[in-house]
């Protein structure tokens, strides 16, 4: 019969062994970029989705349907930190009710437009030097635009991703606030394993 403590430590070990699967980027929830719109089922939650640039032009959308007003999440823009994607810096636009009017810039900035009635929040990801973030569960290092704290009415926001330089290649976009540790993490990070940890 095995003692306590031996027991104790298997246990260890195998939550160990488990954690970088189950909990990627700090416990955020594992989604895809795998198509030009994606919609998130719980925007509320803490979110990692990654994708990958083929050519530079594509535009990526996700959607997100906020339940409350004044929602406030934190997002920001990942990118491995590997020789080759150094000048890899793709751009968020944050659109929805409720967020500054845009300026002529910002019109001629985001692809697609904006839609009239809607404000919008602009993340180029040119802050320099560029940040540098060491992600514990994956042990991988990304270079990060920064998190962006944004409050946002209740209903659907949009945040399009695009490259304003045309680059190619991966990227990852966090956000959100409460942590879910539920067993559904585990078959998306398993399907996409390179893409979360390139």
């Amino acid at each position: 019969m095995r003692s306590p403590s031996v027991s104790l430590a298997l246990v260890s070990a195998v939550v160990s062994l488990a954690l970088p699967f189950a909990l990627p980027l700090h416990g955020h929830g594992p989604g895809v970029i795998d198509r030009d719109v994606v919609e998130v089922d719980d925007p509320t939650l803490s979110w990692v989705f990654p994708g990958h640039f083929d050519t530079g032009d594509e535009v990526f959308t996700l959607l997100l349907d906020f339940p409350d007003e004044g929602f406030a999440f934190p997002i920001e823009v990942l990118v491995p930190h590997q020789v080759g994607l150094e000048e890899h810096r793709p751009a968020i636009a944050i659109i929805a009710a409720g967020l500054p009017p845009p300026t002529e810039a910002q019109r001629a900035a985001v692809p697609g437009g904006i839609p009239d009635g809607l404000g919008v929040i602009v993340d180029d990801n040119s802050v320099d030097p560029r940040p540098v973030l060491f992600e514990g569960f994956m042990r991988r290092v990304y270079w990060t635009s920064g998190p962006l704290a944004v409050a946002v009415d209740r209903g659907v926001t949009e945040v399009r991703i695009w490259s304003p330089a045309g680059t190619a290649g991966k990227f990852a976009i966090g956000f959100g606030v409460e942590e879910d540790f539920g067993a559904d993490s585990f078959p998306p990070i398993l399907e996409h394993w390179n893409d979360f940890a390139y």
